[in-house]
């Protein structure tokens, strides 16, 4: 299993725009974060988790080329205003199969209300696949590529973990429900942020 941090910024990026702290305006590397996202490659398959509003950015950084499913942790603009910039990888593959809480959906539909609804045709609109994950109920991408959906507290709004075989990543936590932490027994690799 191969993974690369896409993003591992705050909600707002890191420089933050107007901050003048010592980590906003270091020169050093490592103090240019994009938001939030990670790519997991296993079995042949690509996932990513979350779509940033960096997302375009990430892609061509990193050299993304293939896609294979989006899941959704949460519906925070920094986790999902990147939706849209899928649709260059529709074009090379089709529709992306997107998984996410059925609470997330209830957002996404209203917000991306354009992609399931769209009132004409042209103009290249994303292409996803809806899955409804819940917390607990494991699916398979592939044979050797399971996930498990977890459920994490982000304030007080229930939100996604996911687990892969045995590595869990788990983002805007404040809480890790005593149920989910039955379900992380026997990781190798747990990522919290």
């Amino acid at each position: 299993m191969k993974l690369t941090f896409l993003g591992t910024g705050t909600s707002t990026g890191v420089p933050s725009i107007g901050c003048e702290c010592e980590t906003c305006t270091s020169d050093d590397p490592r103090d240019k974060r994009l938001r939030v996202s990670i790519l997991i490659e296993h079995a042949g398959q690509s996932v990513l988790i979350d779509t940033s509003s960096d997302f375009r950015q990430q892609a061509l950084r990193y050299g993304l080329k293939q896609l294979d499913a989006v899941l959704i942790t949460h519906c925070h603009a920094d986790h999902i205003f990147g939706l849209d910039d899928i649709r260059p990888l529709n074009f090379r593959f089709g529709a992306l199969g997107l998984y996410a809480n059925e609470r997330a959906w209830v957002d996404i539909r209203r917000i991306f209300k354009y992609i399931f609804e769209p009132s004409h045709f042209g103009g290249g609109l994303p292409q996803v696949i809806p899955h409804t994950v819940v917390p607990g109920a494991q699916f398979c991408l592939e044979k050797d590529f399971l996930i498990t959906p977890l459920e994490v507290i982000h304030g007080r709004l229930p939100v996604m973990a996911y687990r892969f075989n045995d590595f869990a990543y788990a983002t805007d936590l404040s809480e890790i429900p005593e149920r989910t932490m039955e379900l992380m027994r026997g990781l190798d690799v747990l990522v919290l942020d």
